[in-house]
């Protein structure tokens, strides 16, 4: 995976902000210390402009969120200005360096990626310098989004996006490991990287936290990703104001050595079998109706079948925790098939703490009514889904039941969080992948400020029920809350299940307002609103909202945060 600009042949269109070391080159830093990124009034105005739109009319379809052929050429100018700088829009749709909120807190980091298909705009990038990429298993075209968002760890409180790259594959499929060779890429262009830039990214913009835990899915559980994120020797000797921590899914069997004297190095799911469990407790596992699409090749024709299946079955769990703590077999890892050499895996763990630094995996899997290790489960129409077994790795100190039960409670947040996140990007928000533009660049910016709008949208939904911390004046003008309270005197009613109860100070009190405009009702206790109730009260919202200021003659506001 490279850079644009830094590499030739490869993974295109990818864009990071830091550099491969964590260091911001100058021309973004000097903007940024500048305090505008366009380096032009006007640009700022347009871009504070399309950004209000798009938040406003929950899209990304040029001509469904401008009035008129002169809206749509001013939303046309900007996001094909060749000194709009992708990088810049990025940061600022993420948490500002210096926000407050992030000071002494305790923070997570919930980093994952999506597939943004963009069939629609195929047709107009025909003739471009940097034509739309190969996404997913290689029929489709679009960017790969790497994104982050921060959240407190006391109360889940989403507090915004942390990171945000764009990446993908050319037409030709070349990439660095055909170039350069498999064991000689430098580790900075290999596909794990993303990981690592994410992370890079989240600690520059945390850093007056206390404390911030990155957490990943399975693709995290790579040695090349560890051996960066972890802190290294140096770091870890000058104790940085900034303590971090990892907490990834765990995909690999790695051989390892307990801290536990009588257990003997081996492997970690082997020497798990050994330690006794902690834990024993049953869960509630919901239906999951997605369906899942299976591409199948067969015979010399390669033709491709699509399998519908349902991903998992409601049910009943009992599931079994047990944790271990330890150190990597650095000897046994260097001997392990790997795609780096020799010299590269020397290299990645000298400069790393990852051989001295304790590691705690916690297991948890699904049992059956007498103990033992269940591997399938049957559903309704007697297809086999995989049953509950995480692997979770984590530098957080694990020394009781509760804190194994506080990492599991971590990653389990971690996907109705993230997955909100890009489902409010895609079919269920702002509808992204129906956007069409002549450039990569254009397309990118639309999904940069679509995904901040996503974020506000899930601040929303953590907001529902909480009567502080969450100032209605940091996401709404006053102009809206006025709109707001008239639209209160229509939707709430005389009984007080039908009142709505926040303070009026505080953001529960607008989504109370812009569920009931999306058709929530109160009595509906067991169903709080949702992101498409809330994305479809915010559409409707806004609309009235603009009516309310043509009628009232107010300017245009562009000063929306």
């Amino acid at each position: 995976m490279r850079s644009v600009m830094d590499y030739p042949m490869g993974y295109s269109t990818t864009l990071f902000m830091p550099t491969s070391s964590g260091i911001m080159d100058d021309s973004w830093r000097s903007a940024y210390d500048r305090g505008s990124f366009f380096g032009d009034a006007r640009r700022e105005a347009s871009f504070q402009w399309l950004s209000t739109r798009i938040d406003e009319r929950q899209s990304c379809v040029i001509n469904a969120i401008t009035n008129g052929d002169s809206e749509r050429k001013r939303a046309e100018r900007l996001l094909n200005n060749a000194h709009l700088d992708v990088r810049a829009v990025i940061e600022r749709c993420c948490i500002p360096v210096s926000d407050n909120c992030l000071k002494g807190e305790v923070l997570l980091n919930i980093i994952d990626q999506s597939t943004i298909t963009f069939a629609d705009a195929v047709g107009r990038q025909i003739g471009q310098d940097q034509p739309l990429g190969i996404v997913g298993n290689g029929f489709h075209y679009g960017q790969n989004c790497v994104a982050g968002l921060m959240v407190q760890k006391s109360d889940f409180k989403v507090l915004g996006l942390s990171s945000l790259s764009f990446y993908s594959r050319d037409e030709q499929g070349t990439s660095s490991r055909d170039h350069l060779g498999r064991d000689n890429r430098p580790l900075k262009y290999r596909n794990p990287h993303k990981w690592v830039d994410a992370v890079e990214q989240a600690n520059f913009r945390a850093i007056d936290a206390r404390q911030l835990i990155h957490v990943i899915d399975r693709e995290g559980d790579d040695m090349n990703v560890l051996a960066q994120i972890l802190p290294a020797k140096e770091e870890a000797m000058n104790k940085r104001a900034l303590e971090t921590h990892v907490l990834i899914r765990a995909k690999e069997n790695r051989s390892v050595h307990p801290l536990t004297h009588s257990l003997g190095s081996g492997k970690i799911r082997s020497l798990l079998e050994q330690v006794p469990s902690v834990a024993c407790y049953c869960v509630e596992i919901t239906d999951d109706e997605r369906m899942s699409f299976s591409a199948i090749y067969t015979g010399p024709s390669k033709g491709r079948t699509i399998k519908r299946i349902r991903k998992r079955k409601g049910r009943r769990a009992m599931l079994e925790m047990r944790y271990l703590s330890c150190r990597m077999d650095m000897a046994h890892l260097k001997k392990t098939k790997s795609d780096m050499s020799p010299a590269q895996l020397d290299e990645l763990f000298a400069n790393s703490d990852i051989g001295h630094q304790i590691l705690t995996y916690v297991h948890l899997r699904e049992i059956d009514e007498k103990g033992r290790p269940v591997s399938v489960t049957q559903n309704s129409t007697d297809k086999s889904t995989e049953a509950v077994d995480w692997l979770i790795l984590t530098t957080l100190p694990v020394n009781s039941t509760t804190d194994a039960l506080e990492v599991v409670d971590i990653y389990r947040q971690r996907f109705r969080l993230i997955e909100q996140l890009f489902r409010g990007l895609k079919t269920d928000g702002f509808n992204i992948e129906v956007a069409q533009q002549q450039s990569v660049k254009a397309l990118q910016i639309l999904a940069a400020m679509a995904m901040k709008g996503s974020a506000l949208l899930m601040k929303m939904i953590g907001a529902r029920d909480q009567n502080e911390g969450y100032a209605i004046e940091n996401d709404f003008t006053q102009p809206q809350i006025e709109v707001l309270q008239l639209c209160l005197q229509q939707y709430e009613g005389k009984t007080n299940l039908q009142t709505n109860p926040h303070p009026s100070t505080q953001l529960s009190w607008a989504v109370w307002i812009i569920a009931r405009i999306g058709g929530w009702k109160p009595g509906n206790v067991k169903r709080p609103p949702g992101p498409k109730t809330l994305q479809r009260g915010l559409d409707k919202f806004y609309t009235i909202y603009q009516g309310v200021a043509l009628a009232k003659g107010w300017e245009p506001d562009v000063s929306q945060p």
